[in-house]
């Protein structure tokens, strides 16, 4: 089962492909990569340069990751996009069944909208109406449903809208609606809505949104539980991930994600060891036999992942 990852990337930076790539990794996936644009650093910083993948390039990329027979994608995150005519050759390779998580890169608060009409209208026509998951931002949001998302019932209505008018569409995941010191996370899918928050950090750092959006995707992927993946998610970034030591026969990664999303497991004499899909997760207890977070969180654990 492979992810494949259609973003941008830069050569300085952590953003597009450079924050959603290692942030998978870090979650025990292998994500292919597909370059949407490939810049010098993130087009929000003056001296900028780069180009955006031309539409042979970018389909002959295509036809390989959904063509080659050692491949299985099954999965699909896509962000931010250098043409319209990259969501159409998008939409036209996508096979059918295929888990699609629309990432719709258009705008941020305050700056707005930076991409340009056609691609917003690429969104709306054809990449969402084949999307399994949408994760708009605030203003990406309100862009979707024609009106500014200030609070958060008018968020969750905005997403019960797109869900009512996109009949693929399963999830709407909202990343951030700010209330005065706290920044909420919302999932509505056609069955529940979850939510959670965390303390709003009054300082600008791109690619948070990029590496959100692969965190989510890892942790569902992994639980398919709406509310695990979502708390998780919000708590990675600022957890962060540690790595450990890496070679071609074993990977050792630290992440901070729930007991609970895990499954069966065996208790040892002071860790909890998980078999998953071929990874070994070890979970670190304290002396009572509770799971235990060095960071003081009574709510996550430690979690190292041993691939063999």
């Amino acid at each position: 089962m492979d992810i494949l990852s259609v973003q941008s990337a830069v050569l300085h930076g952590i953003v597009g492909n450079n924050a959603a790539v290692p942030v998978l990794q870090s979650l025990g996936w292998a994500p292919l990569a597909l370059h949407t644009a490939w810049y010098s650093h993130h087009k929000g910083h003056p001296g900028w340069f780069g180009e955006v993948t031309t539409p042979a390039v970018f389909e002959r990329f295509l036809q390989y990751a959904f063509q080659a027979t050692h491949l299985q994608v099954t999965t699909v995150l896509s962000g931010y996009l250098g043409s319209a005519a990259q969501a159409d050759l998008l939409v036209r390779y996508l096979p059918d069944g295929v888990c699609y998580a629309c990432d719709p890169v258009m705008g941020d608060v305050p700056g707005g909208q930076y991409v340009s009409d056609a691609i917003v209208q690429a969104y709306r026509e054809r990449l969402i109406p084949r999307a399994t998951v949408l994760l708009p931002n605030q203003f990406e949001l309100g862009l979707l449903a024609g009106c500014s998302i200030q609070t958060m019932p008018e968020a969750i209505d905005a997403a019960h809208a797109l869900l009512a008018q996109y009949p693929v569409l399963q999830i709407v995941l909202i990343k951030g609606i700010r209330v005065a010191d706290a920044l909420h996370l919302v999932t509505v899918s056609r069955e529940q809505l979850t939510r959670t928050q965390h303390p709003a950090v009054d300082y600008r750092l791109s690619g948070t949104g990029d590496a959100f959006s692969a965190a989510w995707l890892g942790l569902y992927l992994r639980t398919r539980s709406l509310h695990l993946s979502l708390t998780y998610a919000g708590e990675f970034l600022p957890g962060g991930a540690a790595y450990g030591s890496r070679t071609a026969t074993r990977v050792t990664i630290v992440a901070r994600v729930a007991l609970a999303a895990t499954g069966s497991f065996t208790l040892g004499a002071g860790a909890c060891v998980v078999k998953n899909s071929g990874w070994w997760l070890v979970v670190s207890k304290n002396l009572e036999g509770k799971p235990e977070d060095p960071r003081g969180n009574p709510n996550g654990v430690l979690l190292f992942f041993h691939h063999r």
